[in-house]
Protein backbone atom coordinates (compact mmCIF):
# COMPACT_ATOMS: atom_id res chain seq x y z
CA UNK A 1 0.00 0.00 0.00
CA UNK A 2 1.05 3.45 -1.18
CA UNK A 3 0.11 6.01 0.51
CA UNK A 4 -1.96 8.89 -1.36
CA UNK A 5 -1.24 12.32 -1.48
CA UNK A 6 -5.27 13.67 -0.68
CA UNK A 7 -5.59 17.28 -2.18
CA UNK A 8 -7.11 19.63 0.40
CA UNK A 9 -11.25 20.23 -0.25
CA UNK A 10 -13.00 23.50 -0.39
CA UNK A 11 -13.94 23.38 3.18
CA UNK A 12 -10.28 22.55 4.06
CA UNK A 13 -8.78 24.97 1.67
CA UNK A 14 -7.65 28.30 2.97
CA UNK A 15 -9.83 31.59 1.90
CA UNK A 16 -9.00 33.64 -0.56
CA UNK A 17 -6.55 36.07 0.11
CA UNK A 18 -8.09 39.78 -1.35
CA UNK A 19 -5.06 41.87 -0.51
CA UNK A 20 -3.05 39.39 -3.06
CA UNK A 21 -5.08 41.10 -5.76
CA UNK A 22 -4.33 44.72 -4.45
CA UNK A 23 -0.86 43.79 -4.26
CA UNK A 24 -0.55 42.62 -7.66
CA UNK A 25 -2.07 46.32 -8.46
CA UNK A 26 0.12 48.51 -6.26
CA UNK A 27 2.97 46.12 -7.73
CA UNK A 28 2.36 47.20 -11.31
CA UNK A 29 1.78 50.90 -10.31
CA UNK A 30 4.91 50.70 -8.76
CA UNK A 31 6.61 49.64 -11.67
CA UNK A 32 5.31 51.63 -13.81
CA UNK A 33 6.38 54.36 -11.47
CA UNK A 34 9.64 53.14 -11.46
CA UNK A 35 9.71 52.72 -15.29
CA UNK A 36 8.35 56.51 -15.70
CA UNK A 37 11.37 57.85 -13.21
CA UNK A 38 14.25 55.44 -15.25
CA UNK A 39 13.82 57.36 -18.33
CA UNK A 40 14.45 60.44 -16.40
CA UNK A 41 17.24 59.48 -14.03
CA UNK A 42 18.55 56.09 -14.81
CA UNK A 43 21.22 55.35 -17.31
CA UNK A 44 19.54 53.19 -20.40
CA UNK A 45 16.40 56.26 -20.08
CA UNK A 46 15.67 58.21 -23.27
CA UNK A 47 16.28 61.68 -21.47
CA UNK A 48 19.30 60.03 -19.50
CA UNK A 49 20.86 59.02 -23.07
CA UNK A 50 19.63 62.72 -24.61
CA UNK A 51 21.21 64.54 -21.71
CA UNK A 52 24.60 61.72 -22.16
CA UNK A 53 24.35 63.04 -25.95
CA UNK A 54 23.93 66.89 -25.10
CA UNK A 55 26.74 66.63 -22.64
CA UNK A 56 29.59 64.68 -24.98
CA UNK A 57 28.38 67.50 -28.04
CA UNK A 58 29.39 70.66 -25.39
CA UNK A 59 32.60 68.66 -24.41
CA UNK A 60 33.07 68.31 -27.74
CA UNK A 61 32.86 71.49 -29.24
CA UNK A 62 34.64 72.97 -26.27
CA UNK A 63 37.74 70.92 -26.68
CA UNK A 64 37.79 71.16 -30.61
CA UNK A 65 37.26 74.68 -30.31
CA UNK A 66 39.94 75.28 -27.32
CA UNK A 67 42.42 73.37 -28.90
CA UNK A 68 43.65 75.58 -31.44
CA UNK A 69 43.71 78.43 -30.07
CA UNK A 70 45.77 76.50 -26.77
CA UNK A 71 48.09 75.47 -29.59
CA UNK A 72 48.10 78.57 -31.40
CA UNK A 73 49.13 80.66 -28.17
CA UNK A 74 51.66 78.73 -27.04
CA UNK A 75 53.37 78.01 -30.62
CA UNK A 76 53.68 82.27 -30.83
CA UNK A 77 55.02 82.33 -26.95
CA UNK A 78 57.61 80.04 -27.45
CA UNK A 79 58.69 81.75 -31.46
CA UNK A 80 58.73 84.90 -29.49
CA UNK A 81 60.38 83.68 -26.62
CA UNK A 82 63.26 82.81 -29.20
CA UNK A 83 63.97 86.02 -30.05
CA UNK A 84 63.95 87.33 -26.78
CA UNK A 85 66.83 90.45 -28.02
CA UNK A 86 63.36 91.42 -30.25
CA UNK A 87 60.23 91.48 -27.97
CA UNK A 88 59.43 94.37 -26.11
CA UNK A 89 58.06 92.85 -22.88
CA UNK A 90 60.13 89.83 -22.01
CA UNK A 91 57.41 88.30 -19.96
CA UNK A 92 55.24 88.19 -22.58
CA UNK A 93 56.48 84.97 -24.31
CA UNK A 94 56.08 82.81 -20.72
CA UNK A 95 53.12 83.98 -20.28
CA UNK A 96 51.66 83.18 -23.71
CA UNK A 97 53.30 79.73 -23.32
CA UNK A 98 51.60 79.07 -19.61
CA UNK A 99 48.54 80.47 -21.06
CA UNK A 100 48.36 77.97 -24.12
CA UNK A 101 49.33 75.48 -21.44
CA UNK A 102 46.71 76.26 -19.04
CA UNK A 103 44.28 75.96 -22.22
CA UNK A 104 45.56 72.49 -22.93
CA UNK A 105 45.28 71.42 -19.23
CA UNK A 106 41.60 72.47 -19.54
CA UNK A 107 40.79 70.37 -22.57
CA UNK A 108 42.53 67.31 -20.88
CA UNK A 109 40.63 67.80 -17.99
CA UNK A 110 37.33 67.92 -20.12
CA UNK A 111 38.50 64.70 -20.26
CA UNK A 112 37.46 64.16 -17.09
CA UNK A 113 33.96 64.97 -17.74
CA UNK A 114 33.63 63.79 -21.41
CA UNK A 115 36.46 61.47 -22.69
CA UNK A 116 35.50 61.49 -25.46
CA UNK A 117 36.15 65.38 -26.12
CA UNK A 118 39.97 65.24 -25.36
CA UNK A 119 40.10 61.80 -27.73
CA UNK A 120 38.33 63.83 -31.08
CA UNK A 121 40.45 67.07 -30.01
CA UNK A 122 43.60 65.35 -30.18
CA UNK A 123 42.58 63.22 -33.26
CA UNK A 124 41.58 66.65 -35.00
CA UNK A 125 44.07 68.91 -34.05
CA UNK A 126 47.44 66.73 -33.42
CA UNK A 127 46.98 63.27 -35.11
CA UNK A 128 45.28 64.36 -38.53
CA UNK A 129 48.09 67.49 -39.25
CA UNK A 130 51.28 65.15 -38.21
CA UNK A 131 49.20 62.95 -40.83
CA UNK A 132 49.07 65.75 -43.68
CA UNK A 133 52.64 66.50 -42.66
CA UNK A 134 53.59 63.08 -42.85
CA UNK A 135 52.20 62.59 -46.00
CA UNK A 136 52.92 65.75 -47.86
CA UNK A 137 55.50 67.79 -46.14
CA UNK A 138 56.12 70.64 -48.91
CA UNK A 139 52.34 71.72 -48.41
CA UNK A 140 51.65 72.14 -44.81
CA UNK A 141 53.22 75.39 -44.75
CA UNK A 142 51.02 76.53 -47.58
CA UNK A 143 48.54 75.04 -46.12
CA UNK A 144 49.14 76.78 -42.35
CA UNK A 145 49.74 80.21 -44.32
CA UNK A 146 46.57 80.17 -46.11
CA UNK A 147 44.56 80.76 -42.92
CA UNK A 148 42.80 83.89 -43.38
CA UNK A 149 43.64 86.66 -40.22
CA UNK A 150 46.99 84.36 -39.64
CA UNK A 151 49.88 86.43 -38.69
CA UNK A 152 53.14 85.17 -41.02
CA UNK A 153 54.92 84.80 -37.79
CA UNK A 154 51.91 82.46 -35.76
CA UNK A 155 52.34 80.34 -39.28
CA UNK A 156 55.79 79.98 -39.04
CA UNK A 157 55.48 78.94 -35.22
CA UNK A 158 52.67 76.72 -36.41
CA UNK A 159 54.96 75.23 -39.02
CA UNK A 160 57.84 74.90 -36.88
CA UNK A 161 55.67 72.89 -33.95
CA UNK A 162 54.11 70.73 -36.66
CA UNK A 163 57.29 69.68 -38.46
CA UNK A 164 59.10 69.16 -35.05
CA UNK A 165 56.28 66.56 -33.69
CA UNK A 166 55.42 68.93 -31.00
CA UNK A 167 51.70 68.85 -32.62
CA UNK A 168 51.73 65.26 -32.77
CA UNK A 169 52.83 65.01 -29.02
CA UNK A 170 50.12 67.17 -27.90
CA UNK A 171 47.64 65.12 -30.11
CA UNK A 172 48.74 61.82 -29.02
CA UNK A 173 48.46 62.98 -25.34
CA UNK A 174 44.96 64.20 -25.23
CA UNK A 175 43.91 61.16 -26.76
CA UNK A 176 45.92 59.21 -24.22
CA UNK A 177 43.77 61.58 -21.27
CA UNK A 178 40.41 60.65 -23.28
CA UNK A 179 41.39 56.98 -23.36
CA UNK A 180 43.17 56.69 -19.91
CA UNK A 181 39.93 58.18 -17.95
CA UNK A 182 37.33 56.41 -20.40
CA UNK A 183 39.14 52.74 -19.56
CA UNK A 184 39.40 54.07 -15.52
CA UNK A 185 35.44 55.13 -15.45
CA UNK A 186 34.83 51.20 -17.01
CA UNK A 187 37.84 50.04 -14.05
CA UNK A 188 39.29 48.10 -16.71
CA UNK A 189 42.77 49.68 -15.35
CA UNK A 190 44.08 49.01 -11.33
Amino acid sequence: MTPRLERPTTAQSPPPDDGAARRTLDGRAAQERQNDGAARERPGGTRYRQRELRRTALATLLATLITPVAVGIAANGAATAGRWWDTTDRWLSPAQSLLGAALLLMVAGLAAYEPAAAVIAGLVWGALPAAVQIVAPGQTYRLISSLPGLPTDLARALHTWLSSGVVLLIGVLLVGAGIAVALRRRRLLG
